[in-house]
């Protein structure tokens, strides 16, 4: 703990450490200044660990009276991004009765440009009246957002990013929010960062509660929609070719199922006329081809909503307080992707690997 002189004291005695370190150019050694073994090839989490303490002592607000206490904690940063991993969201640090969370760096970061998928109009433009601290929420993948020109509702995940640098297309995922990242485009050679927006700890609690509760809606309707598909697949089984033809035969359907002509306006007994004269097979083959063509595309969006939902489940539940009465929040992929971080086994039911998370979150010390 930083408090009283002498806390003080030691933290300035880090920090400086911290500023001799980077001034040498020795930003490995940065993250052991506590005596952490972070070394080389060491796991993510010891690094991450590493960092949050000496966060925790050198932040410029536990640092008031220190000149280059903000120079310091930039220098930490820095070197956490060169060991590669992911700088954690921000805790907080308590300053007198206020919580102030501790914000990373924004060096060398920018405002990436977002551009919804379906009609590529750019998002997050001033006139739609969200807050700056939205990207922020858009970029962890902790809730989705509805396009102003087309209304489709998309998230990071689906949404198309532009490199500020090259101005190119690139693959991005919430992993690398708090990293710098090289966008992959032939020529650009630079790396950068996502910038994070500052948000009172009022603001931050209203919009917990307000993902919170459209998470839970959420949830709701999709176990909801999976219920139904699923007892409908109970009762009607893979479709057959001759019960279509004798539905469209009989009136009961509008498209052909050998050709794909679809007759709106028809007289009676025009659909079986039709079906007798079908004979074309170049026309049934590309009516296939488009049918499996439409199904892969159907298919593919659906991987991508569900991988947005397993992202955003991640998301809400770590800004919900990453409790372990919380890991309902997280839907099963979730939970094996952070089982399998923990080195924990990813087989079983939801219910065991939650509770395999939650005893190891409490070996941790999370309250129970």
């Amino acid at each position: 703990d930083g408090a009283g002189a002498g806390g003080v004291g030691r933290a300035e005695s880090v920090a400086r450490e911290v500023l001799r370190l980077g001034a040498a150019g020795r930003h490995e050694a940065i993250l052991a200044v506590l005596g952490d073994p972070v070394v080389p090839g060491c796991r993510t989490a010891v690094a991450r660990k590493a960092f949050l303490r000496i966060s925790l002592l050198i932040h410029p607000d536990k640092l008031p009276g220190f000149a280059d206490a903000t120079k310091a904690f930039q220098l930490l940063v820095a070197a956490f991004d060169r060991f590669g991993g992911a700088v954690p969201a921000p805790a907080a640090v308590t300053k007198g009765s206020r919580r102030v969370p501790i914000a990373r760096s924004n060096v060398d970061c920018y405002r990436t440009e977002i551009l919804c998928p379906r009609c590529h109009e750019p998002w997050g433009r001033s006139a739609e009246g969200n807050p700056d601290y939205f990207y922020n929420f858009m970029m962890e993948g902790v809730r989705c957002f509805s396009c102003s020109t087309c209304l489709c509702t998309f998230g990071c995940l689906s949404a198309v990013h532009k490199c500020p640098l090259c101005h190119g297309t690139f693959e991005y995922s919430p992993d690398m929010y708090h990293s710098k990242v090289l966008c992959g485009n032939r020529g650009c050679d630079k790396r950068f960062g996502f910038l994070m927006y500052h948000a009172t700890e009022q603001a931050l609690n209203k919009a917990r509660e307000a993902i919170r509760e459209d998470f839970e809606r959420q949830r709701r309707v999709e176990e909801a929609k999976q219920g139904r598909a699923a007892r409908a697949a109970r009762r009607g089984g893979a479709i057959d070719p001759a019960l279509e033809e004798k539905r469209f035969a009989m009136g009961l359907a509008d498209t052909c199922p050998r050709c794909g002509l679809v007759l709106e306006d028809f007289e009676d007994g025009e659909q079986l006329r039709h079906l007798r004269l079908c004979m074309d097979k170049a026309a049934h083959a590309a009516h296939r081809a488009r049918e499996k063509q439409c199904a892969q595309a159907t298919a593919a969006a659906e991987a991508t909503s569900k991988a947005q939902r397993s992202v955003a489940s991640g998301a809400v539940w770590h800004l919900a307080g990453a409790r372990p009465e919380q890991l309902w929040m997280l839907d099963i992929e979730e939970l094996r992707r952070r089982c399998k971080q923990e080195g924990l086994s990813t087989k079983g039911k939801r219910e065991e690997l939650i509770r395999r998370m939650a005893d190891r979150l409490r070996s941790r010390g999370a309250p129970r």
